[in-house]
């Protein structure tokens, strides 16, 4: 708890709080682009692209949910929620394929 934070910690962390205000608040859209800021500070960390994934998935955003939730898995093998996120992309997946 010690250890010091670079810039781009500290900032990505101050976003992480702000898209959990725009989630309770139900701003979806905003805690989007909140998102995809901190993947551009921190494109290392996999939870991150689940977010993203189950966020793009709230405003119907298919194929960059689906995109994202498959690097989540790419980038962490086999987490704890992976049966739901796999769940999901199958989903996802039927709802693209029915499109084409």
């Amino acid at each position: 708890f010690l250890q010091a934070a670079s810039p781009r910690q500290i900032l990505a962390r101050m976003l992480r709080n702000l898209k959990q205000i725009h989630i309770r608040q139900r701003h979806f859209n905003g805690a989007i682009r909140t998102g995809e800021q901190i993947l551009w500070l921190q494109p290392s960390e996999a939870e991150d692209y689940r977010d993203l994934g189950y966020l793009y998935y709230q405003v119907r955003d298919n194929r960059r949910s689906l995109q994202a939730l498959e690097e989540y898995l790419r980038r962490t093998g086999e987490p704890e929620d992976a049966g739901e996120v796999r769940s999901l992309i199958q989903d996802l997946s039927s709802r693209l394929g029915s499109l084409n």
